[in-house]
């Protein structure tokens, strides 16, 4: 399926937005800070009009600020490739296992990391 023009113009915005910020890779929420942004687009208008455009942008730069937000996650799997949680950074800066329910423990290291 092929996207608008101006679909177009927001996923390019998203993707500056994420560069200009020093990310590596385009998220949703770089799909919200662009929406939040443009002028023209239906969802920027329904944004507007329930007052949330400028209250989402900020909050999203405030997430961006957050220590760890432009970590990389890390999946993890044994050495039979059965997944076992993704190693993120905690706000101060340790590597902790989260595994499918979103339970969290410090991680030690071993298994296959893969992005």
């Amino acid at each position: 399926m092929e996207l608008t023009p101006r679909a177009g113009q927001i996923v390019a915005l998203a993707g500056q937005r994420a560069k200009d910020l020093g990310h590596e890779r385009v998220g949703a929420e770089h799909l919200l800070l662009a929406l939040s942004e443009e002028k023209e687009s239906v969802a920027a208008l329904v944004l507007r009009e329930l007052n949330v455009a400028e209250a989402l942008r900020q909050r999203l730069l405030e997430i961006f600020a957050e220590p760890g937000y432009n970590t990389p996650t890390r999946r993890l799997t044994d050495s039979e490739g059965r997944f076992l949680g993704n190693v993120e950074t905690d706000e101060e800066g340790n590597d902790i296992l989260v595994d499918s329910e979103g339970n969290e423990r410090p991680w030690p290291g071993g298994g296959h990391q893969s992005d």
